[in-house]
């Protein structure tokens, strides 16, 4: 853990000098005010990561949290900014090439106009602006996303499931009990068959935030509630948060499956631990097979795993459908692009190789710096239809 934290504040360090320096450099605003300007970016970026480290060691207080969400944001804007200014240098250095090259006036001009300090200042407005958007759109009401899941051959008893899934609610700062009640408001009113939560449910301690989490008892449904844990549970006692989702009235699945029965149909309910959970304990290594292992042939089989990348272990089993989350479809420019490339699918309902479906949640809540831009949390309803153009 002390080394995942000190790999993440160096690389926000880096963060804050280069975009820092690069965006106070031409304010010209003399030695002493750019010193101390910067050094307030500094600080505020590693905010998250201190506060993060001293949550294991102090009770957290809402002035902390209202700090860490700040350190948070500041993190968001200077990730937003520096790709404008990247932007800006790779233009400035192509013009000065250009003038030095042709002796042209024209591209001396647009030289000295993209190092300008008005040019500093409207990426300034236009970052601000941008993250303002951006919080303004993670604080909404989460949505709804409703999905038809096509499988073929499905049980005609099978037919019009309702699985709700939430994922990566991150109970924490910015999400708090009340928050949690209206998400679970809001699940309960689509009348779910199942409930899936697949995966990182708060950002701290369970002694800290498990009563966050207590709406979550009021969930209902007839096939009951199923947990899996996620990257985060493990940043912060993955035990402790199975127990409190077992108190929840969440069956946790490590590894495990179980058997459901509706009608005549039968249905295979199996869940993995993250990616991440093999490195913190022996048992919860990443194994689909053996989730699987000693289960019956039914007639719908559903898989439970928070990362999408889990789903290339997943070739030679017989699946209908696997439920993700992780991605948080990027949250926001340009991490929407980066996401996109570090994961096998990003969001929404995917086939896999032509076997079987997976769809990945854009996630409940937001995880960091509180910004949605092109991407919203979501609460996912998944409608089970046959397919009748093909045979299982």
């Amino acid at each position: 853990m002390w080394i995942f934290f000190g790999v993440a504040s160096l690389m926000l360090l880096v963060l804050g000098s280069v975009a820092g320096f690069r965006l106070l450099l031409p304010l010209q605003l003399g030695a002493r005010s750019t010193a101390a300007l910067w050094i307030a970016i500094q600080g505020l970026s590693l905010l998250p990561m201190l506060l993060l480290a001293l949550r294991r060691v102090l009770h957290p207080t809402r002035a902390l949290e209202w700090l860490q969400e700040l350190g948070w944001l500041t993190v968001g804007w200077l990730s937003v900014a520096l790709f404008a200014i990247l932007a800006r240098d790779l233009l400035l250095g192509g013009s000065r090439a250009l003038a030095w090259a042709s002796g042209s006036p024209v591209w001396e001009s647009a030289r000295a106009g993209l190092g300008s300090r008005t040019l500093s200042l409207w990426i300034i407005g236009a970052t601000t602006l941008y993250v303002a958007l951006g919080f303004w759109n993670a604080g909404r009401m989460t949505r709804v996303v409703r999905v038809d899941v096509p499988i073929p051959g499905l049980h005609a008893d099978l037919e019009g499931l309702r699985i709700v899934q939430l994922s990566d609610l991150h109970i924490g700062p910015g999400i708090r009990k009340a928050h949690v009640r209206r998400v679970v408001e809001a699940a309960q009113a689509l009348r779910p068959d199942l409930v899936a939560f697949t995966g990182d449910l708060a950002d701290g301690m369970p002694a800290d935030l498990g009563a966050e989490a207590a709406p979550l008892a009021d969930l209902q449904a007839p096939l009951g509630l199923w947990f899996i844990t996620g990257n985060h549970e493990y940043y912060s006692d993955a035990l402790g948060w199975l127990e409190v989702a077992r108190q929840l009235g969440f069956r946790t699945l490590v590894n495990e499956h179980a058997l459901l029965e509706r009608g005549q149909a039968r249905l295979t309910i199996a869940g993995v631990p993250d990616l991440q959970g093999g490195r913190f304990f022996q048992n919860h290594q990443c194994r689909p097979d053996l989730a699987l292992q000693g289960a019956p042939p039914t007639d719908f089989t559903l898989m439970l795993a928070h990362q999408p990348a889990a789903v290339r272990g997943m070739d030679a089993l017989d699946l209908d459908l696997v439920l993700s989350g992780h991605t948080h479809g990027g949250q926001y420019h340009p991490f929407t692009w980066m996401a996109g490339k570090a994961n096998p699918y990003l969001e929404g309902l995917n086939r896999h190789l032509d076997r079987f479906w997976i769809y990945v949640s854009q996630g409940t809540g937001t995880w960091g710096p509180r910004i949605r831009v092109g991407t919203a949390p979501e609460i996912t309803l998944l409608t089970l239809r046959r397919d009748q153009a093909t045979a299982k």
